[in-house]
């Protein structure tokens, strides 16, 4: 069986000290390296606030784990990750089924070509750390917008234009709600014994 290309994203508690997080990171990267695993990248996206809450916590600490293996490695730390007290949750994608060493070295070596860092105004560019871009000086790339400038008839008779009306939907009629007899209270199958 070829080794696949896993990517696993680790939401933990919020509640856990530099320590235990420094502690469950190379717990996460000794049970992979014990399973012969190999780890591409590992991401610390840092203390998050959450869409909703996970186990009555409004904010938790994301860990990205990028790692080629084999499908036992990948059950193995799922496994570990069911016991464990600080995971919240987990989730587990398979990026490529066939993920030879060769493919991994170019990856490798991608990943050491490319910047790590995301430029703030432009996720999708990156930017160096040692030199990072410097919003005051640097140009920007959008263009300003236009500015009315009236015409000289206008200018003369001192009107402005009323601007333009958009033509709203006519609004259909709502059918009318089907009648609802009034709420009775169910009646027994046994005769009322005042009667």
């Amino acid at each position: 069986m070829h080794p696949r290309r896993y990517e696993t994203l680790i939401l933990l508690s919020p509640n856990m000290t530099p320590v235990q997080l420094e502690t469950f990171k190379v717990k996460v990267e000794q049970i992979l390296e014990s399973q012969g695993a190999k780890v591409l990248r590992t991401e610390d996206w840092g203390r998050k606030t959450l869409a909703y809450p996970v186990h009555k916590e409004l904010h938790g600490q994301y860990l990205l784990y990028d790692f080629q293996a084999e499908p036992k490695a990948e059950s193995e730390l799922k496994r570990n990750l069911k016991i464990d007290e600080f995971v919240f949750k987990h989730l587990t994608l398979v990026l490529d089924t066939k993920f030879t060493d060769e493919k991994f070295q170019e990856e490798k070596a991608k990943l050491a070509a490319k910047p790590q860092k995301k430029d703030p105004q432009d996720p999708s560019k990156s930017y160096d750390e040692d030199n990072p871009p410097n919003f005051a000086t640097d140009s920007n790339d959008f263009e300003e917008a236009p500015v009315y400038e009236p015409t000289t008839e206008e200018e003369e008779e001192g009107v402005k234009p009323e601007p333009q009306k958009t033509q709203e939907p006519q609004k259909t009629q709502k059918a009318p709600r089907p009648h609802k007899p009034p709420y009775r209270p169910h009646r027994s199958s046994k005769p009322n014994p005042a009667k």
